[in-house]
Order: structure tokens, then sequence, then C-alpha cells
């Protein structure tokens, strides 16, 4: 799997640095959007893309691009999803915070 390098945005080199990979993010999107109780076309909405992104982002589907897959996760954290990075233990993961929304 690709390594999100070369990102531009301060957002995106955070993004990178916090999960392992796009991919792996991708993995996460949909179990994030349960949690914060959304449907894909809510969530969707939300992130300002169209359904059919949300859909390709939850299958992790590689050509999607990386300005998408920012714009769901930033949608997500919106409704209070947090997205907790990998360690040396275990995998990532996603939460719901205790503060905010």
């Amino acid at each position: 799997m690709f390594l999100a390098i070369l990102l531009t945005t301060a957002i995106g080199f955070v993004l990178a640095l916090v999960m392992d990979t796009i991919t792996s993010l991708m993995k996460l999107i949909k179990a994030a959007r349960a949690l914060a109780g959304a449907s894909q076309d809510e969530l969707a909405q939300e992130a300002g893309v169209s359904r059919q992104i949300v859909v390709r982002v939850e299958a992790a589907d590689e050509t999607v691009t990386v300005d998408a897959v920012e714009k769901v996760r930033a949608a997500l954290e919106r409704k209070s999803v947090v997205f907790i990075p990998s360690t040396a233990d275990r995998g990532p993961g996603v939460a719901l915070s205790k503060i905010g929304s």
C-alpha cells in the first residue's frame, strides 16, 4: 500500500503522520460513520462530496483522491469521531469524543 506522502497541506501532512496509510484510514471510515450514526448520504453532504465517493472510500478504493478522503475524515471529526493511530501493539481505530458536539 502507498504511504500518504507529498501531501501539500498541513492537515494532510498531519494525516500522514497520524495514520499508517491512506488505505488504513479508508478502512476505518465505515466504522467511524456507524459510530457517528450517519448515513452515507448524510456523510457525503457534510463532507461536500458525492455519496459515490463515500461508497468508494468505505471500499478502500485506491483511486479515490487524498483530498476526498480528507474531506470525509474531517466531516466525521466534526461529528465527534476521533481517529486513533496505531501503536506497536495494535492497529488504528476510531472512537467518539466525550468533548464536542
